[in-house]
């Protein structure tokens, strides 16, 4: 068993959030906090990103944050907020931080 962490930070492209969570939520302490970059591009059906993998509409970009905080709770942790990034990804793309941890018992 690998040595539990109390942060972990997490920057991912070209794959689904929800494919990494349940591994970084094992590597936690009971108070570890995950960092994570949501990248709408990634978690949103390739039928609603745009040309060039732009997502430009706000509602599909709640609905990328909707989707990992579901993703969350089902595993039954927490996202206690999130946050778009100051600085926008490749070619203007918007992507957000959010914070997690896990459910205290």
């Amino acid at each position: 068993m690998p040595e539990l962490v109390n942060i972990c930070v997490i920057d991912v492209s070209f794959i689904s959030l929800t494919l990494i969570l349940p591994n970084a939520f094992d590597l936690l302490t009971s108070t570890g906090v995950i960092l994570a970059l949501i990248k709408p591009q990634f978690e949103l059906q390739r039928s609603k990103v745009g040309k060039g993998g732009i997502v430009r509409d706000q509602h599909l970009h709640l609905e990328a944050q909707d989707k990992i905080v579901a993703f969350v709770t089902r595993l039954g942790h927490v996202v206690t907020g999130i946050v778009p990034s100051a600085i926008k990804g490749a070619d203007g793309n918007q992507e957000f931080f959010a914070c997690m941890r896990k459910r205290l018992a």
